[in-house]
């Protein structure tokens, strides 16, 4: 069992970050016995996957098979709303400090968007961007999508954050298919790279071609989706380029109620099974 907040001081802190990569460290030797591990991550909050996920795959990749799976329903996830969310953004373990934090370093945020709420979105961007002297925004939206005009509502739903209040330009949405993080994955990369050597000119003391700025990923959105920007994340890392995973914690999950048979738990899922191997990255449903 991971714990995720702590109770012992005058204020309750979250620790799930740090009680997850104990959790790999001390069961390492365990796994060691297995050719193919299984994580399914349908049930579990982002902060604890993703940590789990990044330790996993840093002790085992290319020497075991990693199997990702996850449960996903459209209409419930559209439904299901977290409850006790953090005041404040924080960066994941390994995935961000303070000391990466550098004004006169760009910062390239790309925000994975859902049906999240105004708030969420504005806690991470106010958190990732309170230092940035130079900032750029590149939204990802589901397309396509099982209800096709899902990308409209999303950006409809943020239009005047992202275009009003943050000069977001429409040029710089990405679109990556809701049901294959792997496209997910790669469109993202190819915005990193894109950038990396854009911005790099401004840079000209940073040495290194993949340290012209800093990149910034934030998932607010389905469980496959959230993982395409995870393994974006953890191939660019390995790639020397300079990444931060932005999030909130919160404390639990509600799931509205629906009368329709598909909106309630168990009814219109698909199961997701991805395969993460040496031979390279595989899914399928």
């Amino acid at each position: 069992m991971i714990k995720m907040w702590d109770n012992s001081g005058d204020a309750e802190r979250p620790v799930s970050d740090p009680n997850t990569a104990k959790f790999v460290v001390h069961n390492v030797k365990r796994l060691m016995m297995y050719d193919t591990i299984i994580v399914d991550i349908s049930a579990l909050p982002q902060n604890i996957y993703f940590v789990l996920l990044d330790k996993l795959l840093n002790e085992f990749f290319g020497k075991k098979e990693i199997f990702i799976i996850a449960c996903e329903n459209y209409i419930v996830d559209k439904k299901t709303n977290p409850v006790g969310i953090s005041e404040e953004a924080h960066y994941f373990m390994g995935y961000g400090a303070a000391g990466n934090r550098n004004t006169d370093k760009p910062v390239v945020w790309i925000p994975v968007l859902g049906e999240c709420d105004k708030e969420r979105l504005t806690r991470c961007h106010d958190y990732i961007m309170q230092d940035a002297k130079y900032q750029e925004i590149c939204p990802l939206v589901p397309f396509p999508s099982v209800n096709e005009r899902r990308a409209d509502e999303i950006i409809m739903k943020f239009r005047k954050q992202l275009f009003d209040i943050w000069g977001v330009e429409k040029k710089n949405i990405i679109y990556g298919a809701e049901t294959n993080p792997f496209q997910v994955y790669r469109r993202i990369c190819e915005t990193v790279d894109h950038y990396g050597k854009v911005l790099q000119p401004l840079n000209d003391e940073i040495q290194g071609e993949n340290e012209s700025c800093r990149f910034v990923f934030t998932a607010i959105t389905s469980k496959l989706m959230a993982i395409g920007a995870f393994l974006a994340a953890f191939n660019l890392k390995r790639e020397k380029y300079n990444i931060n995973i932005a999030g909130l914690y919160n404390r639990g999950y509600n799931i509205e109620k629906a009368s329709d048979t598909a909106a309630k738990p168990g009814g219109n899922n698909e199961v997701y099974c991805l395969c993460l191997s040496d031979d390279g990255l595989q899914g399928e449903a």
